[in-house]
């Protein structure tokens, strides 16, 4: 799902989440919309020369340091909404619980499984299970 779209406000970037997360997908990604020279995005941006400065823009989907937004909502703010939403959606006892009793291949069920520890549990009890061998190959952090 893509946030901060130029006619984005804070209230339909929040509707955004909300329908998102009533899809109840097995996966889902929110980013940022990042206005790139020669896109027609760029074209949006205000004239001014923060639009020229790289340092302005993230390369990287969840680096959070685009600061140039076309939309209403500031930059920083659409990637603490997207961080957010991630978070809520994949960490909700719900997304468990669906995977676990899905008819999905067991390798699918552990990559759920993976998805819902990175974003639920505390570092110290991910040590744990990788030790104790419960989630194979976890690289949460």
């Amino acid at each position: 799902f893509s946030l901060g779209h130029r006619l984005d406000t804070k209230e339909t970037v929040q509707e955004t989440i909300k329908f998102a997360h009533s899809l109840k997908c097995d996966f889902l990604s929110f980013f940022v919309i990042n206005p790139f020279p020669g896109t027609e995005t760029f074209t949006y941006l205000a004239d001014s020369p923060e639009k020229y400065d790289w340092s302005n823009y993230s390369f990287f989907t969840d680096s959070g340091n685009t600061k140039l937004s076309i939309s209403s909502v500031e930059g920083k703010d659409l990637h603490e909404f997207a961080s957010s939403a991630q978070k809520t959606y994949f960490s909700r006892a719900s997304y468990l619980l669906r995977a676990m009793i899905s008819n999905a291949p067991m390798k699918i069920k552990k990559a759920k499984l993976r998805t819902w520890a990175s974003y639920s549990l505390k570092p110290e009890t991910k040590q744990t299970l990788k030790k104790l061998f419960l989630i194979k190959n976890f690289s949460g952090s």
